[in-house]
């Protein structure tokens, strides 16, 4: 039997229950997917459901780390001092944190925020060179890595970004992973732009780390490359 429920994100993930006749639904196995498409019903009554695992939510086209902003500078800003500005459109800074690291321009930036008000409190930050700029210029939040583990990372970016329900991810045993075989690795990094999930679980797999989807035990594996115990 099948059952369909809606997620957070507007994905629908399709649950199939998979046992004997006469066995308890209740210990029927489970698998869990994500509904890609539909079609149906034909004349004959019939609707086919094409689906694929949780991990399709961090796809590219899906989910997107930092997520783009909507703000924009309302008045511009001088290429020295730690000035504050509204946002524009009225409202939009409650798309945002009370303080954060964000990008204008080509320049980084840390801020606190009230309302639409922004206040700088650092300028030329990450390496970026101190610059002016005009009113309707984007206000972008940044992803801030600092000094995390690959476990926190990743799971950040499945649970906040690409929407995957935290209840499919157990972080203390992906902690205890990185922390037994990759705790020489400390990401650090500022990510300006909005960059697919997917391409970022890529680019952390690089240091021999990967994750797939358990689709009985209900959950996102993470396994470092490292011997069998």
């Amino acid at each position: 039997s099948t059952q369909s429920r809606s997620s957070a994100a507007s994905d629908v993930y399709k649950r199939q229950k998979e046992g004997y006749v006469g066995e308890d639904i209740s210990a029927m196995r489970t698998r869990n997917y994500v509904v890609t498409e539909w079609s149906g019903p034909d004349a004959a009554g019939n609707v086919t459901i094409t689906a694929s695992d949780v991990l399709d939510l961090a796809r590219d086209k899906k989910s997107q780390c930092p997520k783009p902003g909507q703000g924009r500078l309302g008045s511009d800003i001088a290429d020295s001092g730690l000035p504050s500005f509204d946002l524009v459109p009225a409202t939009v800074g409650d798309e945002y944190p009370a303080s954060g690291t964000a990008v204008i321009g080509s320049e980084i930036v840390d801020f606190t925020r009230s309302g639409d008000t922004i206040t700088l409190t650092a300028r030329a930050q990450g390496g970026s060179t101190i610059s002016g700029h005009s009113a309707d210029d984007t206000f972008q939040l940044c992803y801030v890595a600092d000094s995390d583990n690959i476990a926190a990372v990743a799971a950040d970016l499945l649970i906040n970004f690409a929407d995957v329900d935290a209840s499919f991810i157990d972080v203390p045993t992906w902690t205890d992973e990185a922390l037994r075989w990759l705790s020489g690795y400390s990401m650090n990094a500022i990510i300006t732009k909005p960059t697919g999930v997917t391409t970022l679980l890529s680019e952390l797999s690089q240091f021999g780390v990967m994750w797939w989807w358990d689709d009985v035990n209900q959950e996102v594996r993470m396994r470092a490359n490292r011997p069998l115990d």
